[in-house]
């Protein structure tokens, strides 16, 4: 008896080949329209057995946003994070929209180039994006098509010869090493400052004193607890886990000798669960 259940939003179907194997294959975010592929399938099946048909394959088509939802739930299955898999699909659903792309079989490489273009030269209300933006629409949905031909939702890769554009020739934000006296000021703008987001002034010196001897993101700092510290090791260290490391794995980086007496004096004041 064929089955469905539910991963994310998308519905699966489970059935017996005609082989007698079990077989899973991704269906619709529609239950009903998931159902009914169930029993199709089952029904093929069952012909085959009896030698009443050929060996069916299968021919499905699924909209272009539920193409996403299943490519969303791909990525996650590959330990992905999550912010990234919504970072890279909603820059997919918001370039397929504006494309107005209905089946995968839309997908038009003039169309996608014409997109970005126009939102690269904004309105005369609102600013264009930068062309690093554009390169990470462009990257999102390239690795949407990519994921399309290797899972054969695709024959070809139709987005397979656009190019990233040449960043350098419009930085708008070009990052530089902070100057001493910029970071000696950060520092004592933080100690002299309020409460911010449930945290002293001294406690965003400290974090800020981290963030700028490590290059650690906001989100591996956030991570952060007393037991991260390890100050007695040689050299001295702070632990980022796996699951909070932007490269997927744990990270143990050096803490400069410098700054040891202050953070140790701040971990004092703190639980070890903090």
């Amino acid at each position: 008896m064929a089955s469905i259940f539910r991963r994310g939003k998308v519905w699966y179907i489970r059935f017996k080949d005609h082989t007698g194997k079990w077989a899973k294959e991704a269906g619709f975010a529609d239950k009903s329209a998931t159902q009914q592929l169930a029993a199709k399938r089952e029904h093929e099946a069952n012909l085959i057995r009896k030698g009443l048909a050929e060996v069916i394959v299968p021919d499905i088509v699924r909209s272009i946003a539920e193409e996403i939802e299943c490519f969303s739930e791909s990525l996650a299955n590959q330990d992905v994070s999550e912010t990234q898999v919504k970072l890279v699909a909603n820059r997919c659903r918001r370039l397929v929209e504006g494309c107005c792309w209905q089946q995968v079989t839309e997908i038009d490489p003039l169309a996608v180039e014409s997109w970005l273009a126009k939102r690269r030269k904004g309105t005369a209300t609102q600013k264009g994006m930068s062309l690093q933006t554009s390169n990470h629409y462009l990257r999102a949905i390239k690795q949407f098509s990519r994921w399309l031909c290797r899972h054969q939702r695709l024959k070809s890769d139709p987005l397979l010869h656009l190019k990233m554009r040449n960043v350098s020739v419009d930085r708008r934000h070009d990052r530089r090493a902070l100057s001493a006296d910029e970071v000696h000021r950060i520092l004592e703008a933080a100690s002299r400052g309020g409460r911010v987001l449930g945290m002293t002034g001294i406690d965003r010196r400290m974090l800020y004193t981290i963030a700028l001897s490590t290059g650690l993101r906001a989100s591996e700092l956030a991570s952060l607890k007393k037991e991260s510290l390890s100050l007695d090791a040689v050299p001295a260290s702070v632990k980022v886990k796996a699951g909070y490391s932007k490269r997927r794995r744990q990270d143990v980086l050096p803490l400069p000798s410098e700054i040891l007496p202050a953070v140790r004096d701040w971990l004092a004041t703190k639980f070890a669960s903090q």
